[in-house]
């Protein structure tokens, strides 16, 4: 980007806390003489330089006025940070572009939809960079060990098998340590995994602070609890309804796409894999999301760090054995509460030569006939699950009742309709109205008045 001949003012966009400020004033120190940093979020008052007069040279008058600092081209770096803070900066880039090309500006800024949403977009005047939480390999040059990340990049059957099994482990660990830079950091100063989700605890913290400036776009609790099911049902298709049950399907969904604008989620179309390009058969419908981060997904999901480390095997842990072992005491308490609709106890299938109902047949107790009998009564669930069946109860109810009631509506309606239009001494057969009804099974087909 600075040697391009073609060069425009770089944006820098990525999610909070993935290293955006710290990688440009490295690149900075590096590649430059000088650096001109504008902070717009901490620092309000200078959102005066991109007033009225968004002049390019204007406006670098008033920021070395501020710095007390020249800007020079080709030497200096004028780095504006939390653009989002102020959208004329944004507009701003345009002029500077246009006016002075031969200076090297780059901006980074976090929600940046949101402030973009506000203006008008200076299309083909800018350049973007999107920045993501390290990867697996990044992971490893950032904690030093360099043989390690050279490794990952040969094919397999290059790696000796002592060395697979030091990188599975060190996957293991990338499981719950992340990519955030600030958790790596953590984990290699002082060696815990608990100290790094300290600090992914910390992060997420942010990101729901973030909320409040998600309104009046959506509501905070409903963000809150999107995030957490997209946590919970990672691999899983998204189905909007499902994704919190006290809100609607399009308020589930507006909640979603702003958490996929803010980068805190990242959706994952369906495609057919049949041909290519994969893109040209993208379905907007069916997809999975993924969260940011997988420490962060690890973290919201509350998976037991002790546990999981245990597990030889990587397909095991969290949706694996574990998960078995989950589902199976899930699977015990539906149990326990189908124990309840049937009263008595529950119902075995046994051999026998009896039917349920009716004479002895020999034939068939040679044959081994099979009959549904009772048991006695097994201890009683307890109140979680008494009233977990009550609210399903009622959430159930509260759907068929509407339909119903809006079944009798129409039911009413017809009826009124075909006796406006019949006499009080004429036989009626095969109304339209009539049929309808039958058709529905909201009355015979055939009447008479």
């Amino acid at each position: 980007w600075k040697s391009a001949r073609r060069r425009k003012p770089l944006i820098v966009r990525g999610a909070r806390q993935v290293g955006k400020t710290w990688l440009i004033e490295r690149f900075a120190a590096i590649e430059f003489d000088d650096l001109v940093k504008v902070d717009l979020e901490k620092r309000r008052d200078l959102h005066d330089c991109f007033g009225d007069d968004l002049d390019a040279r204007t406006v670098l008058r008033r920021l070395e006025l501020d710095s007390g600092r020249r800007i020079v081209a080709g030497s200096t770096l004028l780095f504006l940070d939390e653009v989002q803070a102020c959208p004329r900066a944004i507009m701003a880039l345009r002029y500077l572009y246009e006016q002075t090309p031969e200076l090297h500006v780059i901006a980074a800024g976090s929600l940046l939809e949101f402030a973009m949403g506000e203006i008008p977009v200076p299309v083909g005047r800018l350049q973007e960079l999107h920045l993501y939480p390290m990867t697996f390999r990044e992971y490893l040059l950032a904690i030093g060990n360099r043989v390690a990340a050279d490794s990952v990049v040969e094919h397999p059957s290059e790696v000796d098998e002592a060395v697979q099994r030091r990188l599975l482990h060190e996957l293991k660990t990338y499981f719950f340590v992340g990519g955030m830079p600030e958790s790596v950091h953590e984990y290699r100063r002082t060696g815990s995994i608990v100290a790094a989700s300290t600090v992914q605890r910390e992060i997420i913290g942010t990101y729901r602070e973030d909320f409040a400036k998600y309104a009046p776009r959506a509501d905070p609790t409903c963000l809150d609890t999107v995030l957490l099911s997209v946590a919970r049902t990672i691999g899983e298709q998204i189905k909007y309804t499902r994704l919190d049950r006290d809100h609607s399907g399009p308020t589930n969904r507006r909640a979603f796409d702003l958490l996929r604008k803010a980068r805190v989620i990242h959706k994952i179309p369906s495609c057919d894999p049949s041909g290519l390009p994969l893109g040209a058969s993208a379905s907007d419908r069916r997809f999975k999301a993924a969260l940011l981060d997988i420490g962060l997904l690890q973290t919201l999901c509350r998976v037991p760090v002790e546990l999981e480390l245990r597990e030889h095997d990587l397909l095991a842990m969290y949706r694996g054995r574990a998960g078995g072992a989950v589902r199976s005491a899930g699977a015990d308490r539906h149990r326990r509460i189908g124990a309840v609709l049937l009263g008595a106890g529950r119902t075995r299938i046994e051999r026998r030569g009896r039917l349920p109902c009716g004479p002895r047949r020999p034939d068939r107790a040679r044959r081994g006939e099979v009959r549904l009998s009772r048991q006695p009564a097994q201890p009683a669930p307890d109140a979680g699950c008494v009233s977990q069946l009550r609210r399903r109860r009622r959430s159930v109810l509260g759907n068929l009742v509407p339909a119903a009631r809006a079944a009798a509506r129409l039911r009413a309606a017809l009826l009124r309709r075909l006796d406006r239009r019949s006499t009080s001494r004429h036989r009626v057969t095969g109304h339209p109205a009539r049929a309808a009804c039958g058709r529905y099974g909201l009355c015979a087909p055939t009447v008479s008045r």
